[in-house]
């Protein structure tokens, strides 16, 4: 008998230490910064629902939540398709440049795979219905069943990664340009936890 996509998502949260639910029902995400700090991130219903599809992605590529794997996954998740989630695009567009930067190997390949497959979020399934899967169907699903073969990119999949990084860059400008609003909100989360 083969496990439920919720046992391994169990499994998964125990493994990296992500609480219950990988945090999911928590009204914030805190990120820690070099073992100095942490970064309080708002975790609004579109992130919610982006990062559980977000944690079985990492369950059928084998991309481990370590910082290679969340680099390779970002490369994986933006080549296969998440801009109709707001929420995996903004992450993973924070993502996309340092991770063809300090791993440009295993992030380009994870690109090209991802150029050869899609992924949960063009598909429309419900969340009680995904976690009651099996990591096999959703892999074949998404077209992981049989690994696509990794040879040179195409000149489509080479304009479609100047494209991401280029959107990228202009997003992340627009998000430095609002951050004052993050560092307010941190304030505010720092206050209400020593009060």
């Amino acid at each position: 008998m083969e496990f439920k996509i919720s046992d391994h998502l169990d499994k998964f949260y125990q493994d990296y230490n992500l609480g219950i639910e990988g945090g999911n029902h928590l009204s914030y995400v805190t990120h820690e910064i070099f073992n100095v700090f942490n970064v309080y991130i708002p975790n609004w219903d579109n992130r919610r629902k982006a990062v559980l599809k977000h944690n079985i992605h990492h369950l059928l590529t084998g991309y481990k939540s370590e910082l290679l794997g969340e680099f390779e996954i970002t490369a994986w998740e933006i080549a296969s398709g998440c801009m109709n989630y707001f929420a995996a695009y903004l992450l993973n567009s924070a993502g996309i440049i340092a991770c063809l930067l300090i791993y440009a190997k295993p992030s380009s390949k994870a690109f090209l795979l991802g150029c050869r497959s899609t992924n949960l979020y063009q598909l429309n399934i419900e969340e009680k219905t995904l976690k009651n899967s099996t990591v096999d169907d959703l892999k074949k699903q998404i077209g992981l069943k049989q690994q696509p073969s990794i040879g040179n990119p195409s000149i489509s999949e080479i304009l479609k990664l100047i494209s991401h990084i280029l959107l990228s860059i202009m997003l992340q400008i627009f998000i430095f340009i609002l951050s004052p609003l993050l560092i307010v909100y941190n304030f505010w989360m720092y206050g209400r936890r020593l009060f």
